[in-house]
């Protein structure tokens, strides 16, 4: 681990909140508002039962008392949380934002969709992350609509990387190839030595296979299978992303400490693999920097492309078949009177 980063106090997620706290928390008053809520809708129950005897009405204010009482328990218990994120935020010098738009970042969950939201933010400058956060975004429409949740954590590199991502096989359920958003080009597929193949199929661009030879050395495949085989990730520009495919709770100290494990483990072997990277066709260190096709991965053409070409083409040529037959038989016609 890189001793030169301060370790995260996560004391602040696990300590008990007094009741005076949670009374003096702004989100208190939006407690005392669904308790008023739902005292009224019970005594509109009681008044229901006693006066009219309206099964309907008292079945729709009961169901009404229930939802509010419920609500108001979870918006209390909520508090605590609220309360002891934002002490942990400050003890640890962090930045937390909740419901932030999407910033057009790189990155392959990134790249799909529509109401792209972060859900969750957390920034730090001196820890081994940059970043962790819950992303969100829609795909589809009408009954084909679905909701993508991801969680990453961000780890920031000394050096600009080719585009590579590592698509784990352990995330790949109901017999999906892939968990990933976007599928990529089949001939960008690298194959490393070992065992490592069978926890994770790594994509990088073609022309940069000996490169990506070069930052996956032994120690860094050997960290990955060790520590992260359940996730996918991805090397971009100066970026180490760790994708997980479900929302993380950065309320739970055991979730949040058992993900910056594995990004520890993995910071110290990927910062020193990529601080004495350069890419030869640049030519010039100094300037940081990858040549044009190693920037980004190239992406798999979907099945819906590849027909819409196909049924472009035969339109095409059906439509261009009587011109072709015309000119065909004016030549031949010029040819005879000749």
């Amino acid at each position: 681990m890189d001793n030169s980063k301060p370790l995260l106090d996560y004391t602040a997620l696990s300590r008990p909140v007094s009741r005076a706290e949670k009374l003096h928390h702004k989100d208190f008053r939006a407690v005392i508002v669904v308790g008023i809520l739902f005292i009224i809708s019970f005594i509109t129950t009681v008044i229901g039962i006693f006066l009219h005897g309206n099964f309907t009405l008292v079945a729709a204010c009961a169901f009404g008392s229930a939802l509010f009482l419920l609500g108001g328990i979870a918006l209390y218990q909520s508090i605590d949380n609220t309360i002891r994120l934002a002490l942990f935020v400050q003890q640890n010098n962090l930045i937390y934002k909740e419901d932030v738009p999407y910033d057009n970042r790189a990155g392959i969950i990134f790249h799909e969709g529509r109401d792209k939201t972060f859900i969750t933010l957390i920034s730090a400058t001196k820890q081994i992350f940059s970043e962790i956060g819950v992303y969100e975004f829609t795909t589809g429409s009408g009954k084909n609509e679905t909701t993508h949740t991801f969680s990453f954590v961000k780890i920031k590199l000394p050096r600009r990387l080719p585009n590579m991502v590592l698509d784990s096989k352990a995330n790949n359920t109901f017999g999906k190839i892939s968990n990933l958003p976007t599928g990529l080009s089949s001939n960008q597929r690298l194959s490393l030595e070992g065992n490592f193949d069978s926890y994770f199929t790594l994509y990088t661009p073609a022309e940069y296979k000996t490169d990506a030879l070069y930052i996956f050395t032994p120690d860094v495949m050997q960290a990955l299978v060790d520590s992260a085989k359940d996730y996918d990730c991805e090397v971009i520009d100066d970026n180490f992303y760790i994708y997980i495919p479900e929302t993380l709770d950065i309320t739970d100290a055991k979730a949040l400490q058992d993900v910056l494990s594995i990004a520890s483990k993995l910071h110290t072997e990927l910062v020193a693999q990529a601080d004495y990277y350069a890419d030869d066709r640049v030519g010039d260190r100094a300037l940081n920097t990858v040549g044009t096709t190693g920037v980004r991965l190239k992406n798999r053409m979907s099945a819906v492309k590849i027909i819409g070409i196909i049924i472009t083409t035969i339109v095409v040529i059906f439509n261009l078949a009587p011109l072709v037959i015309s000119l065909l038989l004016a030549f031949v016609s010029m040819f005879f009177k000749s």
